[in-house]
């Protein structure tokens, strides 16, 4: 019996512990979370700008070809 409660005790102090190691795991999840997000977004941004990067290079192209023309 004595033994019993022993681990009785042991048990509750470890579910103590299970219980703080799920509270520290939600919160070093969260960082991931909000740079999941972070990340989403730069890639939008980065499509965006890879687009503006292509038109920009397609005008130089056209301006190039007119300069070589006029010369």
């Amino acid at each position: 019996m004595f033994i019993d409660k022993y681990f009785l005790k042991a048990n509750k102090r470890f579910a103590v512990t299970d219980k703080e190691l799920l509270v520290i795991n939600r919160r070093l999840f969260a960082p991931d979370k909000r740079f999941a997000a972070i990340n989403r977004r730069l890639l939008v941004e980065n499509k965006r700008l890879a687009a503006t990067n292509r038109r920009l290079f397609a005008l130089a192209r056209r301006l190039s070809a007119i300069n070589r023309k006029s010369v």
